[in-house]
């Protein structure tokens, strides 16, 4: 967790990112967007010497916009990774100011500053329709380093063999105006070419790229698949503007062997059923929530690993009860990124069972039946605090703590016959859905509310543009027992709906 300065005394941490008028959920067509604004960075040159190192004790800043109506920028003494929709809310106390869309000319003298220590000034423009220019200054010894990939050239995808994840040897930056990566497909099992393409959707967030392929990709079930990227030179650089070099994918059809690049392999899809709403790969946990005043979504991709069919829930509900077993993965790294968060996988169970009012209700419960406390990673959960506190789901209810997850599958109009395709899984519990950590934070060791949202849903398609997603500045102890799950069917209510 990275700390940014303004006028080089503030200190602002990076654990509140939100979201505010530059997050629109509404898809806007393109020819409503505008000019896209233009935005530079600037030191004078009188406060610099030869090699590029700060000799006074302010630094001289001026920024140029133009196609803009706001701006903002905040400046930093190491590098950062920086939420520029937040830049422009003013949630790292940085400058922000309303500029003339035809033209602006920012300039000021931020005192306080050290001759010989480095600086870094990140900045950010937006036109009326939310579109962002962002830049990045950096002042003083600076790395002349290209970033280089870290991870080794066998990718592990997700999302069905269309996302994977390259770790680079330093944080990165990535934007469409950057070198282009490119993919290629070949089917291994009859060692022909299959299609190639340009990747549009690559974001960089901290050291890590995420790649992944468009939707109009598709693999044959029972077929083994090699994906190859190449990069141009520059397809992401670093915080300092030094560029990757360029690697080029290549595929021997004569050897089947990759040669060069990054890659991963597309195994068969296995034992999928078309007619069943859970079956192995990406889910998507929807969320609501608020943040002052306004309410948000953010739309947090999982991934579902079929573990065990007819597993006997029959103890655990007091009941007789199979279900089938999967393994969730991805949650809190979905939720809050990489840095400071340390995934777990955790246990969910998908059954059929019938109703109060005689339906048939498809159930997913996503628990840990062996302890009842359903954790999903760790994480730091406090600005200066490098220790990982352990986190929980759970649901704040009259009576006390619950530490999972329930949802009921059925349509918006609360039928959980309707057809497959219209299935979504609804929160179930009458409580709140909330994410707890595990510490002493000030009020004695216990469970504090770390995040909740006002409303949660699984969904088995993507498409709803997420927003950024706010953790508690200082998590608050919830003063409630945790009580032992109550699953019996019998009790099971549509509580939702």
């Amino acid at each position: 967790m990275k700390k940014l300065v303004y006028i080089l005394s503030i200190a602002i941490g990076l654990v509140v990112t939100g979201c505010a008028q530059w997050e629109d959920f509404d898809s806007l067509a393109p020819d409503t967007w505008g000019p896209v604004p233009e935005l530079t960075v600037e030191l004078d040159a009188a406060a610099l010497d030869a090699e590029g190192n700060l000799i006074k004790d302010y630094l001289p800043i001026r920024i140029t916009t133009k196609h803009a109506t706001d701006m903002g920028y905040v400046v930093s003494t190491t590098p950062a990774e920086v939420n520029y929709t937040s830049l422009l809310q003013g949630s790292y106390g940085n400058f922000i100011s309303e500029v003339d869309s035809a033209g602006a000319v920012i300039e000021h003298d931020l005192e306080g500053a050290t001759p010989g220590n480095t600086y870094y000034i990140y900045a950010v423009a937006a036109n009326a329709a939310g579109v962002q220019t962002t830049a990045v200054k950096a002042v003083g010894a600076i790395d002349v380093d290209a970033p280089q990939p870290l991870t080794n050239p066998q990718l592990t995808a997700t999302q069905g063999g269309k996302r994977a994840v390259i770790a680079f040897n330093e944080n990165i930056l990535r934007d469409e105006t950057m070198g282009a990566i490119k993919y290629a497909i070949y089917n291994i099992d009859t060692n022909e070419f299959v299609e190639e393409g340009v990747v549009a959707d690559a974001t960089a967030a901290a050291n890590n790229l995420t790649v992944t392929l468009p939707a109009t990709v598709e693999y044959a079930a029972e077929t083994y698949y090699i994906v190859v990227l190449s990069f141009e030179e520059g397809a992401v650089t670093d915080l300092y503007g030094n560029k990757m070099a360029a690697i080029e994918g290549v595929y021997n059809v004569n050897d089947m062997a990759v040669e060069t690049g990054y890659w991963w392999l597309v195994e068969p899809k296995g034992n999928v059923d078309p007619n069943q709403f859970f079956n192995e790969g990406t889910y998507y946990i929807f969320g609501v929530f608020t943040q002052d005043g306004e309410q948000y979504q953010a739309e947090l991709p999982v991934e579902f690993a079929h573990v065990a069919d007819n597993v006997d829930l029959s103890e655990v509900f007091g009941t007789p009860q199979t279900a089938t077993q999967w393994d969730i993965n991805g949650f809190l790294t979905a939720l809050y990124g990489e840095d400071g968060i340390r995934d777990v996988t955790f246990p969910g169970y998908s059954y059929t069972f019938t109703a109060n009012n005689g339906m048939n209700v498809q159930d997913l419960t996503i628990i840990d039946i062996n302890t009842g406390r359903t954790k999903v990673g760790e994480a730091q959960v406090m600005q200066g605090d490098n220790t990982y506190y352990e986190v929980f789901i759970g649901s704040q209810e009259e009576q006390g703590l619950l530490l999972y997850w329930d949802f009921f599958l059925m349509d918006e109009n609360g039928n959980p016959e309707a057809p497959l395709e219209t299935l979504n899984g609804y929160w179930a519990l009458d409580g709140t859905p909330s994410i707890f950590v595990y510490g002493d934070f000030g009020q004695g060791e216990g469970f504090y509310i770390f995040f909740e949202f006002d409303g949660l849903m699984v969904t088995r398609e993507g498409g709803v543009q997420a927003a950024n997603v706010t953790m508690y500045e200082k998590p608050v102890k919830v003063n409630a027992n945790v009580i032992e799950p109550t699953l019996n069917t019998e009790k099971k209510l549509l509580l939702n709906k």
